[in-house]
């Protein structure tokens, strides 16, 4: 009897240990299935994601691997990961969250990271925030859009992106994508106007890596502003757009042929692009500035 109640102890802390995440153990893994991983360090030794397979990073998540691979059709997302958007009072939204103060009628800003988030209708948008260089931030959430119920019927801001951190001595092919985009704002009809929430900045990829190559597409762009149809006869007022986030890629080298993004999103007015930096060579002495109005002296 002792011995069945010691393996059968033993068989529950096995089948516990197999549903967690295989955090600091060094195997290969594919992934061809749709696939999250909650926040935290993730270390294997070579990951392919492959059959069109969306591995998600919920919040602020680093994979150390020797080699990675996203395939054509599969994906590493992070869009709307971030700061959530403004439902009630500002500042929870994240330290470049969109505005919206008071009651009724109102439009929400969008948020700020890599540049400013763009004015919505009433409020100014969110302040850029966080290093070009070495970006670890996540995006800020959109401010909230009111109707005639006021703070009893608001709808939130986009949620910012999420912060992708990959450190990859070997090669790192992108074929696919690989994106911290910030989410978009809704909208609140009234009798006449309908008001448009702002949309979230977009998050932080930052990328170490011996070989960069694929051709498919780094993203971290800025959610739009709110936009609902205006009731007959009325008109509708946006909210502002998401800033676009920041990415960092750091190379010895790279034939990548692919496309990087960091657009603002559009609204009442657009938020501004972010930042988009590639440090190139053995001692990553060679920068390229992609996006944004940056001036970098060194790593």
């Amino acid at each position: 009897m002792k011995d069945s109640n010691h393996f059968a102890v033993l068989a529950i802390i096995l089948s516990a240990f197999l549903l967690l995440p295989l955090q600091g153990f060094a195997a290969d893994i594919a992934i061809n299935q749709d696939t999250v991983w909650e926040q935290g360090v993730y270390s294997y030794d070579n990951v392919s994601i492959i059959d069109g397979a969306k591995l998600i990073f919920k919040g602020s998540v680093t994979l150390n691997c020797a080699n990675l691979t996203v395939a054509v059709g599969a994906s590493i997302l992070a869009d709307g990961m971030g700061y959530p958007g403004q439902l009630t009072i500002s500042g929870m939204n994240g330290p470049g969250g969109g505005v919206s103060e008071g009651g009724s009628n109102v439009t929400g800003s969008g948020a700020g990271y890599g540049g400013r988030g763009g004015d919505g209708h009433d409020f100014a948008g969110g302040q850029a925030y966080g290093d070009a260089a070495h970006p670890v931030d996540l995006g800020s959430g959109g401010g909230k859009a009111s109707g005639p119920g006021g703070d009893d019927n608001p709808v939130a801001g986009g949620s910012g992106g999420g912060a992708v951190g990959l450190n990859v001595p070997g090669t790192l092919r992108v074929d696919g994508r690989i994106s911290s985009d910030g989410g978009s704002g809704d909208f609140r009809s009234g009798l006449i106007v309908t008001y448009g929430s702002g949309g979230g900045s977009g998050g932080s990829i930052y990328i170490t890596t011996g070989n960069l190559t694929g051709s498919g597409v780094i993203s971290a762009k800025g959610g739009n502003g709110g936009f609902g149809p205006p009731p007959s006869g009325g008109v509708a007022r946006l909210g502002g757009g998401g800033a676009g986030g920041r990415v960092a890629i750091y190379a010895r080298t790279s034939g990548f042929s692919g496309t990087f993004q960091a657009q603002g999103g559009i609204g009442h007015k657009a938020g501004e692009d972010g930042t988009v930096l590639e440090f190139l060579g053995n001692e990553y002495q060679n920068v390229r500035v992609i996006s944004g109005n940056v001036k970098v002296s060194g790593t």
